[in-house]
């Protein structure tokens, strides 16, 4: 399905309308027919006892160098077979190339909420190692940070080894979200183990509206140290100009700036800049504040992180607001004032509505995306924005893992992989048609 794409544009911002329009980074492909969709694995595929590998895949894809699909899945409160499953219980998950699934580490609870890896996903080091944040307890009922070590030889248990428990400090943040960041992983940098990781938390911090941290590995002391870089709400009190409530994990540009959105504060949600200067004292910079435009026209509720693209602009979505009220695709032009475009506005039929992750641009600077609900089939879409909007494939309630919450990911050669939540969640592959010659 393609159709032009929905602009709200300032009068004052026709250059930045030029610009999107013949930018180099905004290509489109024409396809000679739909994109195939694959289920490679459906979780919890025992319904008629009980679940027995969880049954709510929430988290974007981890792909490592060999093609192996790495994720996490936890559970809602359903049965095992052993005893009544409780919220937070949770799995790791390896899914290879020829869709075999295995499980590397199961957290039960007992009662208690335990720790369940959040919607932000995983990375992965260059010894294989796993890092991640739970924001469901675990270790007593704590929220943390972990790293999970695969057993030696490729055989037997992996480790999990607690990083940060927050709470452990005054002004900590609580309840992690988004995935843990480093320098050089949007460029596609492995990670090497040892160099600082920043994520956010949703809650917590000196003004309880949320936090930027950075964790830090000590060569001397051979422990990991947390810093809040950052406390949101901290300017005008209930205002909250600066932002509140970061869903998403930032991002990092080459010179060490960090980039994100909240979900709340200002008028209706904020994307922001976090620089340091030589003493590593940070400061906040509020880059655009959404809900500015009559009935929030120019979007509302950045709920995803941003992404950069090669010019150093912005891109990102809104749950809420654009021309119909139901979520917004939207560039932030790099410069003095930071502008603010929409690029597409969601209709629910046919684009889909409520687009509650991020934006994954492929080699080309096509951008793609996901949408929680609509489409012609109601429940959810991906779809890919060049100069026209296209639903490359439209959930129904006949797939598992529809209501899609994360964003997909390239396959490496030129399809796109990712995971769907409800009806106990599935991970999809999407692979595109013989372009037209």
């Amino acid at each position: 399905m393609r159709r032009s794409g929905h602009f709200f544009i300032r009068p004052q911002r026709i250059a930045l309308a030029a610009l999107l329009l013949c930018s180099a980074s905004i290509e489109s492909r024409a396809d000679s027919g739909p994109w195939a969709f694959k289920t490679l694995h459906e979780f919890c595929l025992n319904r008629s006892k009980y679940c027995n590998e969880w049954n709510f895949a929430n988290g974007p894809l981890l792909r490592d160098a060999n093609g192996d699909l790495f994720g996490s899945v936890y559970s809602w409160g359903s049965n095992t077979g052993r005893k009544p499953r409780f919220f937070g219980d949770s799995i790791i998950y390896e899914l290879s190339p020829a869709g075999t699934y295995k499980a590397l580490y199961e957290e039960r609870c007992d009662g208690q909420f335990c720790g369940c890896p959040d919607n932000g996903g995983l990375i992965m080091d260059t010894a294989g190692n796993l890092y991640g944040t739970s924001h469901c307890g675990g270790y007593g009922g704590s929220e943390h940070i972990f790293e999970l070590m695969p057993p030696a030889g490729g055989t037997g248990t992996w480790t999990k080894v607690m990083l940060h428990r927050f709470g452990s400090q005054a002004n900590d943040g609580m309840t992690p979200n988004g995935s843990l960041v480093y320098r050089g992983e949007s460029k596609g940098k492995p990670y090497d183990g040892m160099s600082p990781l920043y994520g956010t938390t949703q809650y917590g911090g000196a003004f309880n509206s949320g936090t930027v941290f950075r964790l830090t590995f000590s060569r001397h002391k051979k422990a990991w140290s947390e810093k809040v870089l950052y406390s949101f709400c901290a300017d005008d009190g209930q205002a909250c100009n600066d932002g509140k409530i970061p869903m998403a994990a930032p991002i990092l540009d080459a010179t060490g700036n960090l980039y994100g959105t909240t979900l709340a504060g200002g008028s209706g949600g904020v994307v922001y800049r976090l620089s340091s200067d030589a003493q590593d004292h940070w400061s906040e910079t509020g880059l655009y504040s959404f809900c500015v435009s009559q009935d929030c026209a120019d979007g509302a509720a950045p709920y995803g992180p941003v992404v950069m693209d090669s010019a150093g602009n912005l891109l990102g979505t809104t749950v809420s607001g654009g021309a119909f009220g139901y979520g917004t695709v939207f560039l932030v032009e790099v410069g003095n004032q930071w502008a603010e475009a929409v690029l597409h506005s969601f209709d629910p039929n046919p684009d889909g509505q409520n687009p509650y992750a991020g934006l994954y641009l492929d080699s080309a600077g096509q951008i793609y995306g996901t949408t929680t609900m609509g489409g012609p089939s109601q429940y959810g879409t991906v779809f890919r924005l060049g100069d026209s909007f296209d639903v490359l494939y439209s959930f129904s309630m006949n797939n598992t893992g529809y209501e899609l919450q994360t964003p997909v990911m390239g396959d490496g050669a030129g399809g796109l992989l990712g995971t769907g939540s409800a009806l106990y969640g599935s991970v999809y592959h999407l692979t595109p048609p013989a372009p037209v010659r």
